[in-house]
Order: structure tokens, then sequence, then C-alpha cells
């Protein structure tokens, strides 16, 4: 159905009387940035597309011509977020490096200014990038004109590329200097040379919140049900603490401080963060504690295991055979109580990723209890020491649990295991 142009006159003038009381609210810092995105958007970046425009048509029409002698193949990074920097770029890098047919073929990705610059420059050691926000704005266009032409490639993340994530290796890694660097990170941090850590982080509001101060909270709102709270990991932290490891709370910009007083426990985020501790901390550690915030996948790209608390959408399962999580469980206000995973299932909640959706069904997201984030804490760490003891039960628990996923759907086959100790206190909601 096609809007009236009275409609559309309206809903414009809304946007704008929006945009207007943002700028009125903001304070100068703001303001500045506001009116610098301003500029850009709607008088330097139209004016560089009317020049540079023919030159990318032509690029185009040379490298098809130049096809019968080799391929150039060109794609654009999903640069903003460092989950999606990570992982949309890993799933290409893996299928690149077991693919037996790249003869004649160059590939070229495209990059503006990234969530985070080392991860970026690990993945230019892999392949070559371009980083401008001239060519990365120019070639996005230039891509939905032309999205018929051979020359783009896709660097899709359905996170389900259970293959990709089992079948190859990770393909980015550590120089020896930035390995001696991270060295020194951990003595600065406190951590003693040869000591395991952990990495911990639970997805709030805050990082958005301040990246996207220039927007309406409305444009990033849409994920608040897949925060949680900080202090439901503290009991499990310092359990580990009191076993002898260290945990260092991640975090580019953070809700609360950690609030723990175990000298073993380390607010990483608000006293020694960058981006190089970022990615080299969760490449290194034992394990990564977290949720399905964008930092479980960088751990899981470089090879790490990752124990995931508060997963939602429910479909959204850690990668690997080596991998625990735990779900967020749906209470349903109607019923007056938890639905089961069949019900979520069947429904399609499994997949929901906006807000509005739970709301609209009447569906309340509660996130794990501190007792169930410890559980599955000192699960991971027991199997990765070797000293998990499972029983019958624990194994039939888990095929009851892959089973619901019917052949077609998006977790079938999913390799991770669900936590024991959650399956256990939640058998009812198997049926």
């Amino acid at each position: 159905m096609f809007e009236c142009g009275h409609c559309i006159g309206m809903r414009l003038l809304e946007r704008f009387g929006r945009k207007i009381d943002r700028f009125v609210n903001a304070n100068v810092a703001e303001r500045f940035v506001m009116l610098c995105r301003a500029s850009f958007n709607y008088l330097l970046w139209p004016l560089c597309f009317i020049v540079l425009a023919p030159t990318g048509v032509l690029a185009l029409v040379l490298a098809r011509a130049m096809e019968p002698l080799f391929r150039i193949r060109v794609g654009m990074l999903e640069y903003g977020r460092i989950g999606h920097l990570a992982a949309n770029t890993e799933v290409y890098l893996r299928r690149q490096a077991m693919r037996t047919d790249r003869r004649r073929e160059f590939h070229v990705l495209v990059s503006g200014p990234p969530a985070n610059l080392q991860l970026l420059t690990m993945i230019r050691r892999r392949v070559p990038v371009t980083q401008n926000i001239l060519v990365q704005r120019l070639s996005s266009s230039l891509r939905s004109r032309t999205a018929w032409s051979p020359v783009w490639i896709d660097l899709p993340m359905n996170t389900n590329e259970y293959f990709e994530f089992n079948n190859a290796p990770s393909q980015l890694s550590f120089t020896e200097e930035e390995k001696e660097r991270g060295s020194a990170l951990l003595a600065e941090i406190g951590v003693p040379p040869g000591q395991p850590f952990v990495c911990f982080l639970i997805r709030d509001k805050a990082y958005l919140d301040a990246t996207f101060k220039h927007r309406s909270r409305e444009s990033w709102s849409y994920h608040d049900f897949r925060d949680s709270d900080i202090r439901n990991c503290l009991p499990a932290v310092e359990a580990l603490a009191a076993q002898g490891l260290w945990a260092l709370r991640m975090g580019a910009v953070v809700e609360r401080a950690v609030g723990s007083n175990h000298p073993r426990v380390i607010d990483y985020a608000t006293r020694f963060r960058s981006d190089f501790g970022d990615i080299f901390l969760l490449g290194h550690c034992k394990f990564y504690l977290g949720d399905t915030s964008g930092p479980w996948i960088v751990a899981s790209g470089l090879g790490v295991p990752v124990a995931c608390a508060n997963c939602v959408p429910m479909s959204v399962i850690p990668l690997t055979e080596r991998d625990l999580s735990i779900p967020k469980r749906h209470w349903s206000v109607e019923k007056g109580r938890f639905l089961t995973f069949r019900e979520i299932i069947e429904s399609g909640a499994d997949g929901w990723n906006k807000t509005h959706l739970y709301k609209e069904a009447g569906i309340e997201v509660i996130e794990n209890t501190a007792e169930e984030v410890l559980a599955l804490t000192l699960e991971m760490n027991s199997r990765l020491d070797g000293t998990w003891v499972g029983t019958d039960e624990d194994e039939v628990l888990q095929a009851r649990y892959r089973a619901l996923f019917p052949p077609g759907h998006r977790c079938y086959g999913f390799p991770s295991r669900i936590g024991a100790e959650f399956l256990r206190q939640n058998r009812e909601l198997l049926d």
C-alpha cells in the first residue's frame, strides 16, 4: 500500500522535529558532532559522489573486462560494531581458507572507521583493506545500484556457522611484538606471568548510549531485551578467583563499576581499557564468560572457549564443541508461567531480535540468576580442566534440548552444550 504525500510529509516533519529537539538538548560537544555529521551527509558527501561516481563505475567496468585474466572482488566490512567486524570477517576468511578454486582471484575489503583498530590491523594481515570513509560510502552507494555485478562479494554472518567454526582454524593471529606488548599489559594489570585468567562481560545500554548520542535512542534501544546486570556475574568470577584464576571485566563503555573487592577480580574496562587490550585479552584468556554481546564472537573467532549466559534470542547459540550456554527464560504474562522451550520455538520467539516483539506478545525476558551463572561458569572451568563429572541424565537432557530444533531450523545440529545444572533445574521447560 502506498503512503499518501501528506502522511510522508508528516513523518518527515516528525523526524526533523526530533532532530531539532536532540540538537537543542545536546551539550556543546554533541552539537559539534551533529553539525559535522550533517555537513558531511548533506553537503560534502553529495558533491563527492557526483565527482567520484564516474570513476567508480569505470573501475567496475574495467574489473568486469579483466575477468578472463583474473577476478577482482570487493567486499564491504561490517566495521561499525566489534561483534560484526569480528564475526562476519572471520566467517569470510574461514570460507576462503577452505576454498580450492581461488586461482586468479584478488580480493579487497572496504572499511570506514572501525569499532576496534587492533582487530582491523589483524584483518589487514590476511586480506587487503582500504579504510576510508569516502571510499566506503562510494562503494556502498555503487553496490546498491549495481548489485548484479559479480565484483561484489558478501560477508554474511547468521550466528549458526557451525561448520566453519569447527572445521577451519582461526584466521587472525598475533605477532611476536604484539605478544610481548600483551605480556606487558598483563603485568600492568597485575596478572602474574603464566597465570590463567578469564574475561567476562555482560551487555548493558551504556556503550550504545555513549556511541550514538547524536541519534534518537529509539534507533538502537530495540536491543534492550539483551541487557543484563553485571552483578549476577560476581559470585561466578569470585568463585574462579578463589580457585586461583584472575577475572578481567571487559567493555569499552560500561554502565557501572564491577563492584567486587576480590584482588583477583579486576575492572579492566574502567582502568586499563584499550583497543589492543580488548583483542589481546579476549584471545589469550582461559575462557570467555559473557552473553551474546559482540566480544563473545571475538573470543570464539580467536579460538577461545565461550560460556554464554543470558542467550537471547534463544536461537543464538555458541558455535563450537567446547562452548557452553544457558538461555534467558520467557515469562508469559497471559499464561502466568514460563513458556516451554518448544512453545518459544514454535511461536518464532526464539528468533525475535526486537524488544517490541516481546512486549507486544506479552512476554517478559528474564535474565539468568547469579546461581545459574555460577553453575555455568564452574562447569566450564571443570570441563577445561578435565575434572567435570556428568551423569547419564545430563546426556538425556542435552538430547531432549537438541531435539527441540527440527531439521531446517537454523539451530539444528548445533555442536555446543547447554549448561547441565540449568537443564536439571528446568526439566519442565523441555516438555
